[in-house]
């Protein structure tokens, strides 16, 4: 079957001379990307970078800086970069047209800045970098590097010249401390003197500890005094309220006396003319009652007429009561006006009047009644008549002599209406007066709290002050105590800035200058160092060329039907894994012979190196053809899919670390990470542990998936061959 296999290959030139190119793939593929990057830092003084100078210098100390100058004359000086010097405007076109990576650019003020160090606000030497990343990010990263060698070097310079005035400040320093030990000198003096004013301050203080404790109790005292001011200003508030509530009811009452005084006014002008013709009218009625007893007397005589009398009697003593009622009723509101005896002669006669005249009406209407009865009661009417008319006479009498009152009366009553209008105006002013008097015990009940709140502010602060005085007294005990210890102090440091004058005195050369300008050198041990670029990618390019070419190997031959019909499993398997397995050792020789005499390879150990090689390749293939075998067509895409899962995770270029955690989980499961990490150690170092370790895993990963793949032959066969193979008859 094998034979069958080699031949297929050899009739079909084509395909033979495809599986011959895959002897080259991984030459090809890491090859050529190993030497298109096998030493680009190596080649640096090709990059242009674009170089501006603005500077226009300065004069620092009686010295010309020209720092942009020197600047670019040591950049045009150094192989870093093809430095180009060009203007503002020609750097931007270089920029932005791609002639230039890097534009560097120097202001007009560099060397300005440089003298600022010292100054109360110094300003900062600014050297403006740009790039443009669209062009070539990686060129925007050399750059760094470079710019932050540039600054190392401006700084560098740029300390020199302060560490010059550095130094001539401290022989001025020198100088000062000889001044400042004669000033110390004087100080020690003016020590001694605080001393013995800061004993006189003690005792003083003393004095004014006691008077804060006087002073403490009597802000207590003030403030006691004020609380019961505030509460007095508090009842004062309460009772001015009720005085002025009560003024405004007395105002109110006073009007309406003055409106009934009025009234008083015009019912005693009434009332004196009532009473003067209730005067004029008792004349007649006496006249009457008069000539009615004679008519009484004539009454026994005529029945009739007595009759006829009587009725008009009636009615007219029936007025007459009513009016003396009414006169009654009229005269109560006088009669206070009246002397008392009058009062009461005038009240006793309206009464008895008024009782009269009532008794009057009630005989009348009973004369009126009873006529018949009238005549026997003549003579007892007669009697009662005389003294009725007796009673007239002594009213006649007392009307006579009211009438005569009235004058006065009516005077009264003029005064009484002028002192209540007179009274009614006072009121009123009394009335808005103690609105004033209430606003004004309020802001004084307003003011004695603000002044109980500061009272106890005042009262606190006595306290505070007598103690923190106290305190302060004490303190001055420890004040005193100090000067003392300052005195020696400033012996110490008379002493001390002669010795310090002495010290500063020291001979200066441009070694020190350059020692303050860069005081710290780095020495720098690399172990296993890296030839260059080209040689830091190689395992991971040498990696990914044998898986790739381990890959492509699928695209021209097939890893599954045999060019014959099997006769075993083992025939089938061995037969169709010799091709591959071949091409993989000529990609492995070839791939290293490229490597260490075409590239110039340089390894630690170059048979461990090989060995290295060809088990990573084996492992490689042996995955490809396990994962066609199992998939076959669609195989190819898995293989091409796990191949960019190994270059995202295996930390070819960049350390695990720094790979995104999904990465950094998958990487100890990948093979290519085994190769790629067996591979730096052995170009880079003697650690071969590492390398050992990573031969057994890889050639573990490619043993076992040749096994599979071979189990999975042994059931294809059975399912495809050993079925059809029992079917056959027997001849």
């Amino acid at each position: 079957m094998l034979k069958k296999e080699w031949l297929s290959i050899w009739k079909d030139k084509k395909y033979f001379l495809s599986l011959i190119v895959m002897f080259v793939m991984p030459v090809l593929y890491c090859g050529l990307l190993l030497y298109a990057f096998w030493d680009p830092y190596g080649q640096l003084e090709e990059l242009p970078v674009a170089i501006v100078n603005e500077d226009q210098g300065t004069v620092y100390e009686e010295k010309t800086l020209t720092l942009g100058d020197d600047l670019v004359d040591n950049l045009l000086e150094s192989s870093n970069f093809k430095y180009i010097p060009v203007t503002a405007e020609e750097a931007e076109e270089m920029l932005r047209k791609g002639e230039a990576y890097i534009s560097i650019a120097i202001p007009e003020n560099f060397s300005a800045y440089s003298t600022t160090m010292l100054d109360a606000n110094p300003e900062k030497l600014t050297i403006q970098y740009r790039v443009n990343e669209a062009v070539n990010y990686l060129s925007s990263k050399i750059g760094d590097s470079a710019i932050n060698q540039i600054r190392a070097e401006v700084n560098e310079e740029v300390s020199k010249t302060y560490a010059e005035q550095l130094f001539k400040a401290i022989t001025q320093l020198g100088d000062g401390f000889g001044d400042a030990a004669d000033g110390a000198i004087k100080l020690k003096d003016g020590v001694f003197d605080l001393k013995s004013g800061s004993e006189e301050l003690k005792d003083y203080l003393y004095q004014l500890a006691s008077s804060t404790v006087t002073l403490k109790d009597g802000t207590s005292e003030l403030a006691q005094g004020v609380i019961a001011a505030k509460d007095g200003a508090e009842k004062l508030v309460e009772g001015a309220e009720q005085l002025n509530s009560a003024s405004e009811q007395l105002a109110a009452g006073a009007g309406q006396l003055q409106d009934g005084a009025n009234s008083l006014g015009s019912g005693l002008t009434s009332y004196t003319s009532g009473v003067s013709e209730i005067e004029k009218n008792n004349g007649q009625l006496l006249e009457a009652k008069q000539t009615f007893q004679s008519k009484l007397e004539e009454a026994a005589s005529g029945g009739e007429q007595l009759t006829s009398g009587t009725a008009s009697v009636a009615n007219g003593t029936a007025q007459l009561a009513e009016g003396i009622a009414a006169l009654h009723s009229n005269l109560e509101g006088l009669l206070a006006a009246l002397p008392q005896e009058q009062q009461q002669a005038l009240q006793t006669s309206l009464t008895q009047l008024e009782e009269s005249s009532k008794q009057i009406a009630a005989g009348a209407a009973s004369v009126n009644t009873g006529a018949s009865d009238l005549v026997s009661g003549v003579s007892q009417l007669a009697a009662g008549h005389a003294t009725i008319l007796d009673n007239s006479q002594k009213l006649a009498a007392g009307l006579a002599q009211l009438n005569g009152s009235s004058d006065q009366l009516l005077a009264g009553s003029a005064q009484l209406e002028e002192g209540i209008a007179t009274l009614t105006t006072k009121l009123n002013e009394f009335s808005t007066g103690m609105n004033s008097v209430v606003s004004g015990t309020e802001s004084l009940r307003d003011g004695l709290v603000s002044l109980d709140t500061g009272s106890q502010k005042l009262a606190t602060g006595t306290n505070t002050l007598s103690e923190k005085s106290q305190e302060l007294a004490d303190g001055t005990v420890t004040l005193v105590e100090g000067t003392e210890q300052l005195a020696d102090g400033a012996t110490e440091l008379e002493t001390a800035l002669k010795d310090a004058h002495e010290e500063a005195k020291i001979d200066i050369t441009e070694h020190n200058y350059e020692m303050v300008a860069s005081p710290v050198n780095v020495d720098k041990d690399i172990q296993n160092k890296v030839d260059n670029y080209g040689t830091g990618l190689a395992p991971y390019f040498i990696s990914l060329g044998l898986f790739v070419g381990a890959l492509l190997i699928t695209n021209v031959y097939n890893f599954v039907t045999p060019a014959v019909q099997p006769t075993s499993v083992r025939r089938w398997f061995i037969s169709k894994s010799v091709v591959p397995f071949i091409i993989w050792i000529f990609q492995t020789i070839l791939l290293t012979l490229v490597l260490l005499n075409g590239l110039k390879l340089n390894v630690t150990n170059i048979p461990l190196f090989v060995l290295l090689m060809a088990v990573s390749s084996f492992a490689f293939i042996a995955i490809i053809q396990l994962i066609v075998v199992l998939f076959n067509d669609v195989g190819k895409l898995i293989g091409l899919i796990f191949l960019i899962i190994q270059l995202s995770s295996s930390a070819g270029t960049f350390p695990v670390e720094l790979l995104p955690k999904v990465f950094q989980g998958l990487y100890a499961y990948m093979p290519m990470s085994y190769a790629i990490e067996g591979l730096r150690h052995i170009i880079s170092s003697t650690d071969y542990s590492v390398v050992y370790r990573s031969i057994n895993i890889l050639a573990v990963i490619g043993v076992a998936c040749v096994i599979l793949s071979y189990i999975y032959f042994k059931i294809l066969y059975r399912w495809r061959y050993a079925v059809k193979k029992e079917a056959v008859p027997v001849p």
